[in-house]
């Protein structure tokens, strides 16, 4: 159930990506974008790790990604309100 729920923002983030680039730039675009995707992919669980080791509470690295979660979701709304304005 969390899968379902979790990867949402990679969707958004995915779906979006390619909407907002024109057609001949995107194969660039797409290539910048992965590049920052799974860099943050390959740290975000090490900085899970240090809050942990930090904190020593388990919640921390929950919120952390809870944080991200809504991170995403903000972008989300803020593209969609830069893509109208553009219009």
């Amino acid at each position: 159930m969390f899968g379902l729920i979790g990867v949402a923002p990679a969707g958004i983030m995915m779906a979006l990506t390619g909407a907002a680039m024109a057609p001949e730039k995107r194969s660039f675009g797409m290539g910048v974008f992965l590049s920052v995707y799974f860099l943050g992919s390959a740290f975000a669980p090490g900085l899970a790790g240090r809050l942990y080791d930090r904190s020593h509470d388990a919640f921390q690295p929950i919120l952390f990604a809870a944080a991200l979660f809504a991170l995403a979701l903000l972008a989300y709304f803020a593209f969609r309100v830069a893509q109208r304005r553009l219009r």
